[in-house]
């Protein structure tokens, strides 16, 4: 089944499921990719993998607020996005004790917050001001 007409975005694009899921999307489905990435080293590298569909963006999911703002700007440049694939996340390990503050304020932000607000900003009919989401 073609959906030339539609656009993904996916989370975490770069590798492993993420790459694999945009693959699928971009060749076998004929969508548009946005592939979402946080190296800006390899974004070009990562639309190169994905293929002639693909657009490499960066998003640094750590940051919820920016990247509601990122979503705004890629609906304003490249128009409304159809599909959302939360691939991306980050694990740390060590003792609890000894984990840095920083790496659980990283793994909330693009493991629970990111996706969070990803779909907030992507599904807007689910923000309505009485709150019960219907």
């Amino acid at each position: 089944m073609s959906h030339e007409n539609r656009t993904a975005l996916v989370t975490g694009a770069n590798r492993g499921i993420g790459l694999a899921i945009s693959k699928a999307l971009a060749v076998d489905h004929g969508m548009k990719v946005l592939a979402a990435v946080r190296n800006a080293t390899v974004v070009a590298e990562t639309a190169s993998a994905i293929g002639n569909r693909a657009e490499g963006v960066i998003m640094d999911l750590a940051d919820p607020l920016r990247v509601e703002r990122d979503v705004r700007d890629l609906d304003k440049r490249i128009g409304p996005i159809d599909v959302l694939v939360n691939n991306a996340g980050v694990l740390f390990s060590g003792a609890g004790t000894q984990v840095p503050v920083e790496d659980v304020q990283e793994s909330l932000g693009v493991n629970a917050l990111a996706p969070f607000a990803l779909i907030r900003a992507l599904a807007p009919e689910c923000n309505r001001e009485d709150g019960d989401g219907s």
